[in-house]
């Protein structure tokens, strides 16, 4: 039996596009580990899979040393990247896998350590596939393409603009950080591996250091992307999604009651969430949560339903109007199939399920740093709905862009199927055990 190991970026929305693939091929006969930190060790077991701990960093970003207060000398740089290495190791020594995916977007600097060992590499990439292509802008954009005439000269220059902004940042580092930079750092390691100290890359995206980066599968919706060329070693597999055993664990006797009231009223439900967005943009999504309460009352007849997370206090939502409820957590696709509209931050994991549930998208991104702007871009080019600016639009615009999804809600839905039908063709499919057995036999011909 094969072992792959499966280390990702520590979020709970990169695992979620992946334990359906896992799953495949645990039924195919691998045994398949996740590799990561404790705090994914109950949502990687919950799905039925084995966890061991993968330290996340063996470089770690300067950047993050300075944070802490720390100065490392350049020898004491390379005794602590030499202590994780030798951890590392060991933890792989325990594994013994046979072959190891890593999450393109923030652990593909690491194939380095992996390739070390002579242990085969490939890549997942759980979000449009972030690589320079025509009339494709960098995945932090918000630019929506088209066949205009002026949108490839100006996506040509969004990537300039994007590479010349990671190339400074990186120049500044290595002018400020002399030797103890993050590029210098892989490069010197790369050399004493043995490897061509150019295959250390800085990438005109806004992902990590990369070395070699293919072949990798693409887990998010692939036809929700803008359209493309096909690449060489470049496999589009997605969506695979894995529902939750116990979903309606998260209900609760709020959630059921509030669940009665909503379909004897028969009228329309607005759900907002911006997914799991824990210590990340958290007054943007007080901002937000605060004008969906003002959005409630401008529309009494309407329900609006908040599911808020862990990290934020309700309480300073109160007193909450009559047709607003408020949740911490919620069995978010079983909600989906009563609600008429979500607005959510554009993560590609509430797309999907809204695709799949027939529900028109209101996106607000709340940061450029992550590839929601880009999501909430292919939302509107493919017409399942609209986005809007998360400081600039008042409680009257957002009600002005629910009223216009609600004003053309046939049109809406007659796109969301199509894309639905397309969605559940690739969800169903089996391909990708096929495509990771060739992976497998072609990386293991390179070793």
């Amino acid at each position: 039996m094969k072992t792959i190991l499966i280390e990702l970026f520590p979020t709970s929305s990169h695992h979620f596009m992946v334990f359906k693939m896992a799953k495949l091929l645990k039924e195919n006969g691998y045994r398949v580990i996740f590799g990561s930190i404790p705090k994914m060790e109950g949502i990687i077991q919950e799905h039925g899979f084995e966890y061991y701990f993968v330290p996340f960093w063996i470089v770690v970003p300067y950047q993050q040393v300075k944070k802490t207060g720390r100065s490392l000398s350049r020898e004491e740089r390379f005794e602590e990247v030499n202590k994780s290495l030798e951890l590392f190791n060991r933890q792989l020594a325990i594994i013994k896998p046979d072959f190891a995916f890593l999450d393109r977007h923030s652990v593909a600097s690491k194939a380095i350590f992996y390739r070390r060992l002579g242990l085969p590499v490939g890549f997942l990439t759980p979000m449009p596939d972030p690589e320079k292509a025509v009339n494709t802008p960098p995945f932090s954009s918000a630019f929506v393409p088209s066949t205009r005439f002026y949108s490839k000269p100006y996506t040509a220059f969004l990537w300039w603009l994007s590479h010349f902004g990671r190339y400074s940042l990186f120049l500044k580092n290595r002018l400020v950080y002399w030797g103890k930079d993050d590029l210098t750092v892989y490069r010197k390691l790369a050399k004493g591996f043995g490897f061509d100290p150019k295959e250390v890359k800085i990438p005109k995206d806004a992902s990590g250091i990369h070395f070699q980066t293919k072949p990798r599968l693409l887990l998010s919706a692939t036809d929700l992307d803008f359209p493309q060329e096909p690449r060489n070693g470049v496999f589009p597999v997605g969506p695979l999604i894995d529902s939750p055993k116990d979903e309606n664990d998260l209900a609760g006797t709020r959630y059921v009651a509030m669940k009665r009231i909503i379909l004897k009223q028969k009228t329309s439900v607005i759900y907002c969430s911006l997914g799991m967005l824990v210590n990340f943009c958290t007054r943007q999504k007080i901002r937000l949560y605060r004008k969906i309460k003002q959005v409630a009352l401008l529309n009494p007849k309407d329900y609006y339903i908040l599911c808020t997370g862990d990290d934020l206090d309700n309480s300073n939502l109160l007193p909450l109007p009559q047709n607003m409820f408020v949740f911490n957590k919620l069995p978010q696709k079983d909600l989906l199939k009563y609600c008429t509209v979500m607005i959510n931050h554009g993560g590609l994991n509430s797309i999907t399920e809204c695709v799949l549930n027939e529900v028109p998208v209101i996106a607000y991104p709340p940061s450029r740093k992550a590839d929601h702007s880009s999501n909430s871009a292919r939302v509107v080019y493919h017409q399942l709905g609209l986005r809007g600016r998360i400081w600039k639009d008042s409680p009257k615009a957002i009600s002005k862009k629910i009223d216009n999804i609600k004003s053309n809600y046939d049109y809406y839905i007659r796109h969301i199927r199509l894309m639905k039908q397309k969605f559940e063709k690739k969800n169903n499919s089996t391909e990708v055990v096929g495509i990771v057995e060739s992976i497998i036999n072609m990386e293991n011909k390179k070793a």
